[in-house]
Order: C-alpha cells, then structure tokens, then sequence
C-alpha cells in the first residue's frame, strides 16, 4: 500500500504463516527488481501472572498477560474446571480488559463455574484489526475450599 511519495507499506499476517516464532525474510521488488530485503525475528515474549493455587472464599482469581502485540484489539480467555469438561465454559468467550497497550487482565468468578473446587484451566487468544486470531497460551489453577 502507498503511504507517500516513494513509501510503500505491507503488512505480514503472522497467522497465514502457522503462527510460526522465529526469523522471517522478507524480499522486496519494486518494479519487478529487486530492491532489497527485511529481516525479523518474532518471540514468544508472554509473561502470565496467575496463582497456583486460590480459594473460594475470596469469589474470584485474577490473572494478567503481558507481552500482547500492540495491534491486538481483543484478548479472550475460556476458562473451564476439569470436572464434568467444558460445560461451565462461557459462550462467547470471556474478553478481558485492556490495561496497557501490551497487558491484558481477567478476573475469574467462581460463581459462573458452579463454585466448584478443583483444576480451572484458561486459554488465551488475541485477534487483530485484520481478523487474524492466534491462541497465546495456557493455565491452569487449583482451586481449593
């Protein structure tokens, strides 16, 4: 896409490319000709913050992702206990809240999962302005009386 007199702009979706982490080249012509090459590296830069272990008598746990592209426009977290599977699981997916232009945070009621003890686990997904989706990770936390 043209920006500018001589500035051209394109934009790489990650997801068409299995989400891959590590280097990525990009060639670039101009005209048919080569002009030259972009070269990056993408990482895996997520710091999760969660408890190990939270017990009901508090209603709730948070956690906190960060380390989320700046381009994400929504986080979502599933969130089920191990007993009886996933029929506890919120459809549509939970979104979080934006708290900084990387960090993502979730609070976790235990009513809305029967205030059931046991193993919750959550997955983390991110979506883009373009409708690229990509699943950022996993948790679990032990729930306890």
């Amino acid at each position: 896409m043209k920006i500018g007199n001589g500035v051209w702009k394109a934009t790489v979706v990650y997801s068409k490319h299995n989400s891959e982490l590590g280097r990525y080249i990009t060639h670039i012509y101009a005209d048919g000709k080569y002009a030259g090459a972009w070269e990056f590296t993408v990482v895996d830069a997520l710091k999760l913050t969660y408890p190990s272990v939270a017990y009901l008598s508090s209603g709730f746990y948070d956690l906190t992702v960060e380390g989320i592209s700046s381009n994400v426009t929504t986080v979502r977290f599933p969130t089920w206990t191990e007993r009886n599977g996933q029929d506890d699981l919120e459809n549509p997916w939970i979104e979080g809240e934006r708290i900084t232009s990387t960090s993502w945070r979730i609070r976790i009621p235990y009513h809305k999962h029967n205030k059931e003890t046991g193993v919750y686990n959550t997955h983390i997904y991110s979506y883009d302005a373009y409708g690229n989706s990509r699943g950022v990770g996993g948790l679990t936390v032990e729930v306890r009386n």
